[in-house]
This record gives C-alpha cells, sequence and structure tokens, in this order.
C-alpha cells in the first residue's frame, strides 16, 4: 500500500479547481480518496487508463463524484452489451469489472475476422486491411458492445459516431460526454 498523503498534500496548496489523475485504477483510486481526506472538493479528469467502475471497487463512489473520465461499458445500450456483460461475468466472475478495452478487444476481433471473410483470406494482411471498411457495416450486432466504429481512414483510425466520456455527478449518476472523433487531417 503506498502513501499519497505528501504528493497529494503538495498539489492541494496550489489550490486547484480540478487535478488531472491517472494510471492504474486501484492506485488513482487511492490519490482521488485522499485528495477528498485533505478536503479536496474540486473536481477530477481521469486518464483513460483509469475506470470510475473499477475505481469504484476500492474506495467509496463519493470520493470519485464530480469526476471526468471513461464511460462504464455498463452504461453503453448497444445490441450487443447486454450479451457481452453476461459473458463477461460468467468467465471473468461478477467481481471482475469489464473495461472499455475489453469491450473494443471484442469488438476488434469480430471486425478482423468479418474482414477476412470479406477479403477470402486469412493471410493476406494487406487484402484483410482494405476490406475493413466494407466489413464494418457487415458486422453482427452481438458484438456492437461500447459504440461501433462507421469507417476507417486512409491512415487506419476505425472512427466511433458514439464515442464518449462520461461526467459522474455529485448523485453518483453518469452523463455521457461526446467526444469529437480525430481524423487523418487533425
Amino acid at each position: 500500500m503506498s502513501d499519497f498523503a505528501g504528493p497529494v498534500s503538495k498539489a492541494l496548496a496550489e489550490k486547484p479547481d480540478a487535478i488531472f489523475v491517472g494510471g492504474p485504477s486501484q492506485p488513482t483510486a487511492l490519490i482521488m480518496e485522499e485528495a477528498r481526506k485533505q478536503g479536496f472538493e474540486g473536481s477530477f479528469l481521469v486518464m483513460d487508463q483509469a475506470k470510475l467502475d473499477e475505481m469504484a471497487t476500492v474506495t467509496e463512489l463519493d470520493n470519485l463524484k464530480n469526476s471526468v473520465g471513461v464511460l462504464p461499458v455498463s452504461e453503453y445500450q448497444d445490441p450487443g452489451t447486454e450479451d457481452f456483460l453476461k459473458k463477461f461475468a460468467e468467465k471473468a466472475g461478477e467481481k471482475k469489472v469489464p473495461t472499455s478495452e475489453t469491450a473494443l478487444n471484442y469488438q476488434g476481433i469480430a471486425i478482423i475476422a468479418k474482414a477476412m471473410e470479406v477479403a477470402g483470406t486469412t493471410d493476406d494482411p494487406e487484402k484483410i486491411r482494405e476490406a475493413i471498411g466494407e466489413a464494418l457495416p457487415e458486422v453482427d450486432d452481438k458484438y456492437k458492445v461500447n459504440g461501433f466504429p462507421d469507417e476507417i481512414t486512409e491512415q487506419g483510425h476505425l472512427l466511433n459516431p458514439d464515442l464518449e466520456a462520461t461526467f459522474l455527478d455529485e448523485d453518483g449518476e453518469y452523463t455521457k460526454v461526446p467526444i469529437e472523433q480525430a481524423s487523418d487531417d487533425k
């Protein structure tokens, strides 16, 4: 167990309105907890590696409120979300939190598998890459879990029109916050 009191105290001495935190969920949660213990009432901007719902397994939800971070997978309402969450719990256990990376990889494998089918090959990466755009609308809804890309750019960026962050408010409710998609020219 790490003691974050010193570094947190030093950060709070600057009287910030908001604190940018991040890293693995568990230590990030403990840093936020320490800041609240020291009287910090401001907001947290939580880097994407740390997950609010995962952090809530190691600290009280009150320590996490008034934060912006990654929208929990369980908050999505895509066609495959409910089934994904059920399958995840069966494999990983009820206490394990399914992260956005887990869901994105689940979707990503489905995209590549469909691109292989469309390309007619499993061993020509160039043809598979070229087929991704055509494959995207053909991916079965059961693989659409936390927003789903509808386009791939020339540089290979998958664009997800439903990409969202979240604001965890004072009532412990998640409010979705749309994220502008980066394009190849930005």
